[in-house]
């Protein structure tokens, strides 16, 4: 019965050290995140929605944007931790919303069969 003691214990002991490492590394992932957004400041996303700039946003402040056409098209855009990403669209081939976030002056986003363009600007040269 010992063995079965030592070898619970043992378990409890390295789920506990498992839980604790992903958390401390999910830690330092979130803590670089909020630094970068804030070592650059003035860096914003530029969303052209049909050839026309639809809005601004800043990346360092957290939100989410619905371009809806009235026709049943739509992307949903969120700004989060510095980056931007198209979390949603009804587009057929959905390249917008597999496409890595942006964070970084040069950065591109593109939903073709809605006309939709995000780039980013700003910050430091």
């Amino acid at each position: 019965m010992e063995k079965n003691g030592k070898t619970t214990s043992r378990q409890k002991r390295n789920t506990i050290l498992l839980v604790a490492s992903i958390l401390l590394v999910a830690g330092i992932g979130w803590l670089v995140q909020r630094q970068r957004a804030a070592a650059h400041p003035g860096i914003y996303a530029v969303v052209q929605y049909q050839g026309r700039v639809y809005e601004r946003l800043d990346l360092s402040e957290d939100t989410e944007l619905l371009i809806d056409d009235g026709a049943g098209n739509y992307n949903r855009i969120q700004v989060k931790d510095g980056q931007l990403s198209v979390t949603e669209g009804n587009c057929a081939d959905q390249i917008c919303v597999y496409s890595y976030p942006i964070d970084e002056r040069g950065g591109v986003i593109a939903c073709l069969p809605h006309s939709l363009v995000i780039y980013v600007e700003g910050g430091e040269d």
